[in-house]
């Protein structure tokens, strides 16, 4: 079994989603290439949420190219329940990588 060190040696980490401080709607997505990857996880730090009981969801959308039409990866389609004190909350989402839809965006709404 591969330690945390060794984990952390051979990730590769990105900035997907650029978050807006308590804003409703779609988050600002960077796209992920991630051919020759067999997977990708997403670490969520939620921040506090203007309302509590506002949700929050995530899903990972793929493409077959990068400006390409993106669809839902099924089965990644989450909805947490941010509560007023959110700001300790970490949300982990780790998929397969699908071969022929490489490209990949993490959509995060919040309804407030």
């Amino acid at each position: 079994m591969a330690s945390i060190a060794h984990l952390h040696a051979i990730a590769e980490y990105v900035n997907v989603v650029r978050p807006r401080t308590k804003s409703a709607g779609a988050m600002t997505v960077n796209t992920f290439d991630a051919i020759g990857y067999d997977r990708i996880a997403f670490l969520m730090m939620l921040g506090t949420c203007k309302h509590a009981g506002s949700n929050i969801t995530f899903s990972v959308w793929n493409a077959t190219r990068g400006a390409g039409t993106y669809t839902l990866q099924t089965g990644t389609l989450h909805t947490a329940v941010a509560p007023g004190y959110a700001n300790t909350a970490v949300y982990t989402l780790d998929v397969a990588v699908n071969k022929d839809r490489p490209y990949i965006k993490l959509l995060t709404t919040c309804s407030q």
